[in-house]
């Protein structure tokens, strides 16, 4: 395959369906900065400039474990004297690992390139180059503008303070530094504040005038010099850390460019031989393989870019489960092993693996409220030591299987404790320790929505709504996943003959078995119910029969292991005719919940009826077990249009508003809507 390949050519313009999250934007990831900004250009004065549309575009680094932004934007001007040249968008072409943005003026060509090294910090370079009539007699002017601060904090322009030595500009905040270095060019003092509407905001909607808007966040980015060059070229690099020392230890280095060649190998690791390759797939793939941001020496998947540039355990898993195939043919096993073996070195008290490592303060910070991730993490390991037989790695996660096993064997009910082992064999735990954990109003009070409103009510008036953090709800797809987690520890159990624990994930195993059908299955509708609560529940045993996703992630997981093909094929029917929607008149994905909120706003609809991607790879495998392949097949290529038709290419978004049409929303590059296995499973 050429290297022309790896390129798509993108045009210049903003895409205003559904509010704007459509527009094609570009995003540079590494293992410790993240650049993005939009296809579209827009005017800063007398120059020209990528726009930004969410305040977390721009040049981010991480700090620690933090994600700080260093760079708004970096406004290109042609002069000739003293005449300023108008500069016109022409084309966008991206690579996944570069981008470069065309512009036309008087007969000149400009070129402005940018690239991410692969550095131990955030280091680059623009590189703009002019071709035409006169371009050797035209000034390059880069005005580079600064918003130093933690991504979740607001812009203090007054605390950036800037100096130049010898031929490098200095910008801080505190400790924080950007440095930017030209050869050849000269600075001058011209700075300026802007304050600067990013049209996206977080993602999150309000309604104006009976139509859904996207709300506004507005931000102060500095410009201190511009930065003069004689055409027809000039380097301008830059690099930024949390000291000075940092950031100039990194400015103007030649770490090498490698891209390209991991790309052919990824390529020739998924489409071997004389296999046609699906360049939208490839595109994926390559996507998927630069997630990665490094904890203590190893690579974790950020739960996404922007304000989720940071690890979630069951995301990680979760992404790492439907990109096993893609990720074992183009990196081995070993980064996945070193990912399990850290999550089990964070285990608590009760053998819980974190639900994420905490940003922001002094110190590493995790929350272990959720169940999934520690199930998903089982389940994980299994199928790597089974396909492995890695004994160091079926030791190890025997260890932790074993003190997570005693730890929920002796679980006394808590706020937001660890699972419970029930009678029945399965596990009951609080109502939002599954990904669905989103909260909403209710009578003034924020509580978890996957618990039917009613309920809640009638709980506020009982006065017990502490029963919604206490383990006594039974989900169907954490049921699942703890079902294949005991599998997965009497895999564990033989790597240490440890026959007790074999034992005893076989009783709780076929206790299970022989109920979950019963208490989750409505043969009436043909789904799964969406949750049951325990007998000790203050309203008494209860069914919510809502349909949603958790059921199909459940009945793709548990398969004909539990259900019949006939059970199977119903609940897909059901899946079709009620829960899934489309995009382009495309089947695109299925709702979380079978509810009446599918438009987006905000918070409260954010597990409502809405769709995340997600769900898709579980509902691409329960439409092939049962035959469906035409069904699944549309799905697949639904996706890959609009991974690469709109939004943030190459990559796919977190979930989607069910307005007249599918609107992406929320965070534009998710690490588990990524996922690649699906494709290559054909």
């Amino acid at each position: 395959m050429p290297a022309d390949d790896f390129s798509v050519t993108l045009a210049p313009v903003e895409d205003m369906d559904g509010g704007g999250s459509r527009t094609h934007h570009v995003i540079l990831k590494r293992r410790y900065a993240s650049l993005a900004q939009s296809a579209f250009s827009c005017r800063i004065h007398d120059k020209i400039a990528p726009n930004r549309d969410y305040p977390y575009e721009g040049l981010f680094c991480l700090s620690g474990s933090d994600n700080w932004k260093f760079i708004d934007t970096i406004a290109l001007g042609l002069r000739r004297g003293e005449e300023w040249l108008t500069l016109s968008p022409e084309a966008v072409r991206a690579w996944p690992w570069k981008c470069e943005y065309v512009y036309g003026a008087d007969g000149i060509s400009a070129t402005a390139a940018y690239y991410l090294f692969e550095a131990d910090g955030g280091a680059g370079v623009m590189d703009v180059s002019l071709k035409g009539r006169k371009a050797d007699k035209t000034t390059i002017v880069l005005e580079p503008f600064f918003d130093i601060r933690f991504m979740y904090d607001p812009s203090i322009p007054d605390r950036h303070r800037a100096s130049i030595d010898k031929n490098k500009l200095y910008v801080s905040a505190g400790d924080h530094t950007a440095c930017i270095r030209a050869d050849r060019a000269r600075f001058t003092g011209n700075g300026r504040q802007i304050s600067w509407e990013y049209k996206l905001g977080s993602g999150s909607r309000q309604m104006q005038d009976d139509t859904p808007r996207f709300v506004p966040e507005f931000r102060v980015v500095s410009s201190f010099y511009e930065i003069e060059a004689e055409g027809p070229e000039v380097a301008l690099h830059f690099a930024c850390g949390d000291s000075v020392s940092a950031a100039v230890a990194l400015i103007g280095k030649d770490y090498g460019r490698e891209d390209e060649s991991r790309a052919v190998e990824i390529k020739e690791a998924l489409f071997p031989g004389d296999m046609p390759v699906d360049r939208d797939v490839l595109f994926r793939a390559l996507g998927m393989d630069r997630f990665g941001i490094m904890v203590d020496g190893v690579r974790f998947r950020e739960a996404g870019d922007f304000w989720f540039r940071s690890v979630w355990f069951r995301d990680e898993f979760e992404g790492l489960l439907s990109n096993y195939r893609a990720i074992r043919a183009t990196g081995g096993t070993a980064g996945m092993k070193a990912a399990l073996l850290k999550a089990f070195d964070l285990q608590d008290d009760c053998g819980r693996v974190p639900n994420r490592l905490v940003p922001g303060g002094e110190g590493r910070k995790a929350d272990y409220n959720s169940a999934d991730a520690t199930l998903l993490a089982f389940v994980l390991a299994g199928r790597l030591v089974r396909d492995t037989d890695d004994g160091d790695l079926g030791r190890s996660a025997a260890g932790a299987f074993r003190k997570y096993l005693k730890g929920i064997q002796q679980s006394d009910l808590a706020e937001n404790g660890p699972p419970r082992i029930r009678p029945n064999g399965l596990i009951s735990v609080p109502s939002w320790h599954s990904w669905t954990d989103g909260m909403r109003a209710v009578d003034g009070r924020s509580l978890p929505i996957r618990v039917d409103e009613a309920w809640e009510r009638a709980l506020i008036e009982r006065n017990a709504t502490e029963d919604l953090c206490l383990q006594k709800f039974f989900l169907p797809e954490i049921c699942a996943q703890w079902m294949r987690a005991l599998e997965a520890g009497w895999l564990f159990a033989r790597y240490d003959r440890d026959f007790v624990m074999a034992d005893e994930c076989k009783k709780y195993y076929n206790r299970a078995l022989g109920c979950y059908k019963a208490l989750f299955l409505n043969p009436d509708r043909g789904c799964i119910n969406n949750l049951v609560t325990t007998d000790d529940f203050a309203l008494g045993r209860q069914t919510d029969k809502t349909p949603g996703s958790p059921g199909i992630v459940a009945a793709a997981m548990l398969g004909r292991d539990v259900f019949s093909l006939r059970e199977l094929e119903d609940i897909v029917a059901f899946a079709k005719s009620r829960l899934m929607r489309s995009w382009r008149g495309m089947p695109f994905g299925i709702i979380v919940k079978d509810s009446p909120r599918g438009r987006y706003l905000g918070d409260p609809e954010y597990h409502e009826a809405v769709v995340w991607p997600r769900d898709t790879p579980y509902l691409v495998r329960l439409l092939r077990l049962t035959g469906d392949t035409a069904t699944a097949e549309a799905l697949l290529a639904s996706n890959l249009r609009h991974q690469m038709e709109e939004g943030f290419v190459f990559y796919n978004q977190e979930l989607f508003s069910c307005d007249h049409d599918l609107v992406p929303v929320k965070n534009p590059v998710q690490w588990w809507s990524q996922w690649v296995d699906p494709y290559l499973e054909r």
